[in-house]
């Protein structure tokens, strides 16, 4: 059974630089927490979490309604979504790709990751945010998914 974690206890954690309550799968930590979005991975090749994603995420989880209310005025320009049906699920920090087909460039950033509350809808939404900048701007995209 997952155990679950304040804001404030995640970021703790993440600033002692203590990652004994994570699970590691597939490269990247999770660890859960008691407010949404509940579920946090972090990018970790061999179990290692690199100093500037740490960093990148005890920035964000510091002003993650911030980050939220971004994500949510991007929600309003897609067909059928609006901020009182999302609900955000997960977030990610990780180094990812962008451009066009083959994902030509790639940056530090996290992605927040929100479902319709009505689970009967197979649709997802991702905003993402740059570490560079998503102190001053908010999300720079969000995409939709289907599943």
């Amino acid at each position: 059974m997952a155990e679950f974690f304040s804001y404030d206890e995640i970021i703790d954690l993440l600033e002692k630089r203590d990652l004994s309550k994570f699970s590691f799968h597939d490269d990247y930590a999770y660890i859960y927490a008691t407010s949404d979005p509940s579920e946090i991975v972090i990018e970790a090749p061999d179990k290692i979490i690199s100093d500037e994603i740490i960093e990148l995420a005890i920035k964000a989880l510091k002003q993650i309604d911030k980050s939220l209310e971004s994500a949510y005025k991007w929600s309003e320009r897609l067909k059928d979504a609006s901020a009182g049906e999302l609900e955000p699920v997960g977030i990610c920090f990780e180094h990812f790709g962008y451009g066009y087909e083959n994902k030509t460039s790639y940056d530090l950033g996290f992605v927040i990751c929100f479902q319709f509350k009505d689970y009967e809808m197979s649709r997802a939404f991702a905003a993402k945010y740059a570490a560079h900048s998503f102190e001053y701007g908010g999300a720079f995209a969000i995409e939709e998914y289907y599943y």
